[in-house]
């Protein structure tokens, strides 16, 4: 473990250096370049009014229990805009609701992508993990989701849970732990 740390100090360390050496001008054009502008939407002439209201529809269906029907709809979202956070959260949410646990924990980590400070995302991400059995990956996003919570007021609810619950993960890790030298 310590090995790999180190690797990737030493990693970051020549990303640092190279990055350093690119010239300003040349950044904004790489930045450009590496940032693309268009969606399939957008290709396809289609107005950001249709998808809000395609989204408000997909939104209804979900807080209806209508997982499946909400989810095709997200999923398509997600291809016509994939830089807009609120679709790919809304699938992944359909996603654990249907409880296909492995697949949303990977959608939450395609919202993270988008909004790297939300901490809802790390929070359903760590119950998909906890629902798989990886206590341990579990217990990890439970602590980030309390960490990036912080002591925001709209967040306290949830960073009390998921505290709650990276305590209940530690319990978990601890019990197999004991079987193991059992």
């Amino acid at each position: 473990m310590e090995a790999l740390a180190s690797e990737s100090t030493a990693l970051m360390e020549q990303v640092m250096k190279m990055s350093q050496a690119i010239p300003d001008e040349f950044k904004s054009q790489l930045n450009e370049l590496l940032t693309p502008a268009v969606t399939f939407g957008e290709l396809k002439g289609l107005k950001p009014e249709t998808l809000e209201t395609m989204y408000s529809v997909a939104h209804t269906l979900y807080e209806s229990n209508q997982y499946q029907k909400a989810r095709e709809i997200f999923q398509t979202l997600t291809l016509l805009n994939h830089f807009e956070y609120k679709y790919f959260f809304g699938l992944a949410s359909c996603l654990q609701m249907e409880k296909n646990y492995e697949r949303a924990a990977h959608t939450f980590g395609l919202c993270y992508m988008l909004e790297p400070e939300e901490p809802a995302v790390p929070f359903h991400s760590a119950y998909c993990h906890m629902m798989l059995g990886d206590y341990k990956a579990a217990k990890s996003g439970f602590y980030a989701a309390a960490l990036w919570a912080g002591e925001k007021k709209e967040y306290a609810a949830l960073k009390e849970r998921a505290q709650m619950l990276e305590k209940q993960m530690n319990r978990k890790l601890e019990n197999q732990e004991k079987e193991k030298s059992a």
